[in-house]
C-alpha cells in the first residue's frame, strides 16, 4: 500500500530532481548537468524536530527546496510519525519524542502528501491524545491537497475505506469524516465495493454511515440492502441513512423495517419514514402508507418506539397526521399512548 501511494517511478535512469533514494541514483547525474542529490542532513533535520521557531526553520525549509530535497524530508518526517520509529543521534539510538513526533506531523499538515498517508492513518490510534488530533488535523489538510485526477488519490479512499476494518472506534471516525469530505465520484465506488462488503460489522455500519452522510442517491439500493444485514447496529444505521436520502423508492423497505424484531432498527425506520412525510417527492400514496405506519407504532411493544411514532406524528405540519392523531385519540379518551 504505502509503495502504490509513492510517485510513479519508471526506473533508474539519472535524473535533476525528486526522489533522494539512493537506490534511485545512476551517479551519472553531474555528467547531466545537475549534482548527485543528497541525503537528509541529520542537523537540519532535528532542528525541525525539535524547534517550531518560523525563524530557526525558515531557511532549511528554503534550502529544501532550493536543493530539490522537500521529498525526501517529506519522507523522513513520515517515517518519524510511528510510535516505534527509531533513529540514530549522536550515538544514541532512541525512539522519538512524542514532542518530535508531533512535531513532524505538524509539518506533514503544511506541505506532506501521499507518502504521509500511511503513517498518519496508524497515528490516529496512537496512545497520545494530541498525537491523534494531530494526525487528524495534518491528514483533513493533506487530503484537500490531493488531485482528484491522479491515480494515487483512488488508493488514497481505498486505503480510508481498508481503514475502517483495523482502526478503534475513534480513529475509526476520523477516517470516515475524510472519506465524506472526498470526491464523490472516488469515495462511492471503494465504500460501496469494499466497505459494505467487509467481515466486520463495525465496518459496515462506518461504511453505510458515510454513505447516509453523503447523501448521494446513487447508494439507495444498496443501502436498502443493508436493512438485512446479520448485524441489528447495520440495520438500524441503514435506516438512518435511508432517511438522509430523497429516494422514495425506499419508504416500502422502510416500512418493512420498522417492523422488524429489534427495537432500535424500527425506531430508525420510523424517523426516516417521518422524514419521508415531509418532502414533496412524497406522494399521496407513500403519505399514507407512512402515516398508517406511524399510528401503528403507537401500540409497539417497546415504549422508545411508542414515544418516537408520537413525536414523530406531532411534528408532522401535514392535514393527513393531524386528523389521523385527532382520531386516535378520541378513540382512546384523550391519550395515544
Amino acid at each position: 500500500m504505502t509503495r502504490l501511494l509513492e510517485a510513479p517511478d519508471p526506473g533508474n535512469e539519472p535524473r535533476l530532481g525528486g526522489s533522494l533514494a539512493a537506490s534511485l541514483l545512476s551517479g551519472f547525474e553531474p555528467l547531466l548537468g545537475g549534482v548527485r542529490r543528497a541525503s537528509v542532513d541529520p542537523a537540519r533535520f532535528y532542528t525541525l524536530l525539535d524547534t517550531s521557531d518560523e525563524a530557526a526553520i525558515r531557511p532549511i525549509l528554503v534550502s529544501m527546496e532550493r536543493l530539490g530535497q522537500t521529498e525526501t524530508y517529506i519522507q523522513e518526517l513520515a517515517r518519524a510519525v510511528s510510535p516505534g520509529a527509531r533513529h540514530n543521534s549522536r550515538h544514541w539510538n532512541g525512539a522519538f519524542s512524542s514532542a518530535q513526533r508531533r512535531r513532524a506531523i505538524s509539518l506533514l499538515t503544511r506541505f506532506g502528501s501521499y507518502e504521509s498517508l500511511i503513517p498518519l492513518i496508524e497515528a490516529l490510534s496512537d496512545t497520545h491524545y494530541d498525537v491523534c488530533k494531530d494526525a487528524e488535523t495534518a491528514l483533513s489538510a493533506i487530503c484537500e491537497r490531493f488531485d482528484p485526477a491522479d491515480r494515487r488519490t483512488r488508493i488514497v479512499y481505498h486505503a480510508l475505506v481498508d481503514a475502517l476494518r483495523v482502526l478503534p472506534l475513534a480513529a475509526r471516525k476520523v477516517a470516515a469524516r475524510l472519506l465524506v469530505s472526498g470526491p464523490a465520484d472516488l469515495v462511492l465506488k471503494p465504500v460501496l465495493a469494499y466497505g459494505l462488503r467487509a467481515e466486520e460489522w463495525w465496518a459496515r455500519r462506518e461504511a453505510v454511515w458515510v454513505l447516509g452522510t453523503m447523501g448521494d442517491i446513487r447508494a439507495t439500493r444498496r443501502l436498502m440492502d443493508c436493512l438485512l444485514d446479520p448485524s441489528d447496529v447495520v440495520r438500524a444505521t441503514a435506516a438512518w441513512a435511508l432517511g438522509r436520502l430523497d429516494a422514495p423508492v425506499a419508504i416500502k423497505a422502510l416500512v418493512r423495517a420498522s417492523e422488524e424484531q429489534d427495537e432500535r432498527v424500527r425506531g430508525a425506520a420510523l424517523e426516516a419514514l417521518g422524514a419521508y412525510a415531509t418532502r414533496p417527492s412524497s406522494d399521496e400514496g407513500h403519505l399514507r402508507l407512512i402515516i398508517d405506519r406511524l399510528i401503528a407504532a403507537l401500540a409497539d411493544p417497546d415504549a422508545g418506539v411508542r414515544i418516537a411514532a408520537l413525536e414523530i406524528l406531532s411534528g408532522l405540519s401535514i392535514p393527513q397526521a393531524r386528523i389521523a392523531l385527532q382520531r386516535l385519540l378520541r378513540e382512546r379518551g384523550g391519550t395515544a399512548l
